[in-house]
């Protein structure tokens, strides 16, 4: 598991081997690092990574683009959504991305929204407990099949839900956030996302969720 750097600007980009999936914006090095470790994945490898919200669905300067390629080579194994407030140098949310070269379940995706999982350690900071990290990891380990899982896979609503490729994103936009707040959302307010979604807009957030629960 890594933390990628601050998404700086990389300066005056030159095409780079490891950018198969196009060139990544000169303001925001995440889609440079993001192929920087597909590039050197091992052929069973699977890589693991933090990075803000904003990657699921931005598509400022060709990151969609990017991002759609991604998908569509059938990289994204799993994608968990976290609650903010973790760090102390930002309250923003964040997500966790998983890739892997050769998918367990291939043309399938894991989405787990772990939003309300972790407790508050004062006003402003929150920590996910052990118990929070084992069910993360626990569903993510049980999903793949991995050896030693203590538990058979299973959607949980509100929680978790493994989908195809093809339905796990919005195809306006190959959003991954979509699928992740829709686990929450009632089947026609997901139909509604869908098909008017492009891009994750302010009226999608915690209004809506909270409004629905």
């Amino acid at each position: 598991m890594r933390q990628l750097p601050s998404p700086s600007s990389l300066g005056q980009l030159r095409p780079n081997q490891c950018w198969k999936y196009g060139v990544p914006p000169v303001g925001n090095a995440n889609f440079a690092w993001v192929q920087h470790f597909i590039h050197h994945l091992a052929p069973n490898g699977v890589a693991g990574f933090v990075l803000a919200n904003g990657s699921m669905s931005s598509t400022t300067s060709g990151e969609g683009e990017i991002r759609k390629r991604i998908v569509e080579a059938d990289l994204v194994e799993c994608m968990v959504a976290l609650p903010g407030q973790l760090f102390y140098t930002t309250q923003i949310p964040v997500c966790l991305w998983f890739l892997a070269r050769k998918k367990t379940r291939p043309l399938h995706t894991l989405f787990i929204d772990a939003r309300k999982l972790g407790r508050l350690t004062d006003r402003v900071h929150r920590e996910l407990t052990e118990e929070d990290l084992s069910r993360i990891f626990g569903t993510y380990h049980a999903w793949r099949g991995d050896p030693g899982a203590e538990q058979l896979y299973a959607d949980v609503p509100g929680f978790c839900k493994s989908t195809s490729v093809e339905r796990s994103v919005n195809t306006a936009s190959f959003s991954l956030q979509d699928a992740t707040l829709a686990l929450k959302l009632p089947t026609k307010t997901r139909k509604r996302l869908k098909t008017s979604y492009n891009g994750l807009s302010a009226r999608w957030t915690r209004p809506s969720l909270s409004q629905h629960g």
